[in-house]
């Protein structure tokens, strides 16, 4: 009887230790291309899958929010906005859509704004 219950708890653990072997491996992070900080705010930029990821890093009151073009400042782009406090973030991917997808040989701006009031604009060349 002894036995046999050392079988299972072995068995039991063996199963819990595969479990969490293919959680962890099934995940993928992201190895970030461009990161930047202005004011209260945190912009990630991945140029494969055109990914970018805006964080809230201030109690400052105020919402995160990033302007992302191609070419200049003044084209048609899209606005990540962040209203659900620090330490939040929002992404947008190539796939979600033709907006978020971002021409590769470009120039990607980004806008950032983390206080309300005064930004900065990011630019970096979407090469891959």
């Amino acid at each position: 009887m002894k036995l046999r219950r050392t079988r299972m708890t072995i068995g039991t653990l063996m199963f819990a230790g595969a479990a969490v072997t293919l959680s962890a491996g099934s995940a993928s992070a992201i190895n970030w291309d461009h990161t930047r900080t202005y004011d209260g705010a945190r912009v990630y930029f991945e140029e494969h899958g055109d990914i970018v990821k805006v964080c809230d890093t201030s109690k400052n009151g105020h919402a995160a929010e990033a302007n992302v073009y191609e070419n200049s400042p003044g084209d048609v782009g899209y606005t990540i906005t962040v209203t659900t406090g620090t330490g939040t973030c929002k992404s947008r991917r190539a796939s979600q859509g033709p907006m978020y997808n971002l021409m590769e040989g470009n120039n990607t701006y980004i806008n950032l704004d983390g206080n309300g009031g005064t930004s900065y604009t990011y630019k970096w060349l979407n090469d891959h």
